[in-house]
């Protein structure tokens, strides 16, 4: 009987053995590249605090380079011009100037330089150009299709037309869009693009040049006319994948010969330049927009437990907003009132279809240096162009969002001084500064627009303050009267 209940002990043990998962199947990960269908497994080495992979492992995998900034101590990794850095026992992580936290930070283990596994997932992606999805509970990590890449741009001149053509690194859907009689646009997805002649000039009576831009979302293949342009066809071929346009000119004016006989450049786009339209100046305001920064799976920075950039951006924005509507009676609108993951695009597109007077995006900012400290306010990082006043350049600048905020810089970095100005008079401290950045989310929009950076969490002083609700109603009262100045600015120059 004994024996018996022995034998069934055993049976039942060995059963619930085989059932039991695998521990080493949890101590690894596989990656999937869609492109080649190929499988790596990355080893994976759980700890109390999370599972880390070996660094050299995901720099292999993922076909990364490796350099070292003996200067700041940081290690460099670079994906086709894309950088992240990244310092052992540092949460704190950069992807193209960009700072990022981790809820745990890389470390040496066991002799070994780890990543955490968010790093893998969640910060990767920002460098690595494809797009990579995460299914934790198969423990898989696909890498997607490659992005779009425009490879070159063609041309050839014949005798009655020019023919422009787009090589990309795989066949894509695009859109043609006419900006009759002096441009043609060829909306593609995103793409990257390493053109050495951008613009190209090809100078025939059809065809003034070809310039790539990237623009909120799209890349823009612009097509600039010449005096004889008359009629245009498109298709696009698979072999390789390339779109392919030819423009036609007035009895065969689509050769070289015929570029003396062009109009003038000033008759050449009058009639486009006529109907541009007029940028909308504020003479007051009557309306805000306030974009608490990222949101949904987009955290920002760890601030504690259970706490990220998100939250406080967001009951800063709560707090800002109830402030304007008292002071000043204005309609504020917030760009998310929830956990709401929106793109640069969406946002600036709230904002404008608004039709708001001023636009504010709130943000908390990191640093590697723990030195850097102090309340600043951006405005956007826009250099002028020499050839500004070009009519060709002024209908791309009026045909594109690109451009978009190049009309409101002025007021922009008014409203920006008046903001510096309020949070030392608030402050008594002089750690507030006004600086520039090329900011995706101020390009498009069609008003003044600032990002406001409330302090560095990486130093220790503004720490302190950030999550504290004394400090962010101090700030509200600093931003509150930052635009009161600056309505009384914008109706005393109406008045003038």
């Amino acid at each position: 009987m004994r024996y018996l209940q022995l034998m069934v002990i055993l049976i039942l043990v060995f059963v619930l053995l085989s059932l039991a998962p695998s521990p080493s199947r949890a101590d690894t990960l596989d990656v999937v590249f869609e492109d080649s269908k190929s499988r790596n497994t990355l080893y994976v080495m759980p700890r109390p605090e999370g599972e880390y992979i070996p660094l050299n492992q995901v720099i292999q995998v993922f076909n990364l380079t490796r350099t070292w900034d003996s200067l700041n101590g940081m290690i460099i990794l670079n994906y086709q011009g894309k950088t992240a850095s990244l310092a052992p026992d540092q949460p704190v992580v950069i992807v193209e100037r960009r700072s990022y936290s981790l809820k745990t930070p890389p470390r040496y283990i066991e002799g070994i330089l780890m990543v955490p596994l968010e790093y893998v997932v969640d910060i990767l992606p920002l460098l690595y150009d494809k797009d990579v999805a995460w299914d934790s509970s198969r423990r898989i990590l696909r890498i997607g299709s490659s992005r779009i890449e425009i490879a070159s741009i063609q041309h050839a001149v014949y005798t009655d037309y020019t023919r422009v053509i787009i090589q990309t690194n795989k066949s894509v859907a695009y859109k043609l869009v006419e900006k009759l009689p002096a441009l043609l646009i060829v909306d593609l997805p995103e793409a990257s693009f390493f053109l050495p002649n951008n613009p190209l000039a090809i100078g025939s009576g059809a065809v003034k040049n070809v310039r790539v831009i990237n623009s909120y979302g799209t890349t823009q293949v612009l097509i600039n006319l010449g005096a004889q342009f008359a009629s245009y066809n498109h298709f696009a071929l698979n072999d390789p994948p390339r779109i392919v346009i030819d423009i036609y000119g007035t009895a065969g004016e689509g050769s070289i010969a015929k570029k003396q006989e062009e109009a003038p450049v000033g008759e050449e786009f009058k009639n486009p330049l006529e109907i541009l339209p007029k940028a909308r100046v504020p003479t007051t305001v009557r309306s805000v927009i306030i974009d608490p920064g990222h949101g949904g799976r987009d955290n920002g920075i760890a601030l504690g437990p259970d706490l990220w950039e998100k939250d406080v951006a967001l009951a800063v924005a709560q707090k800002l907003s109830e402030s304007l509507r008292r002071r000043l009676g204005v309609r504020v609108t917030l760009t998310r009132a929830g956990d709401d993951n929106l793109s640069p695009l969406e946002r600036t597109t709230l904002a404008n279809s608004s039709k708001a007077d001023l636009f504010i995006s709130l943000h908390i900012n990191n640093s590697f240096s723990p030195s850097a400290q102090g309340f600043e306010v951006y405005t956007l990082d826009a250099p002028r162009d020499p050839n500004y006043d070009n009519p060709e350049m002024l209908l791309i600048r009026a045909s594109t969002l690109e451009y978009a905020q190049e009309n409101y810089l002025d007021r922009s970095e008014r409203l920006a001084d008046y903001i510096v100005a309020s949070y030392k008079e608030e402050t008594n401290s002089k750690e507030a500064k006004k600086k520039k950045a090329p900011l995706l989310i101020l390009k498009g929009a069609t008003m003044p627009a600032v990002q406001i950076e409330l302090g560095y969490f990486s130093n220790a002083t503004d720490k302190g303050k950030i999550t504290q609700e004394d400090f962010q109603k101090l700030m509200v009262k600093v931003i509150t009267e930052g635009v009161v100045n600056f309505k009384r600015y914008l109706e005393q120059v109406s008045l003038n």
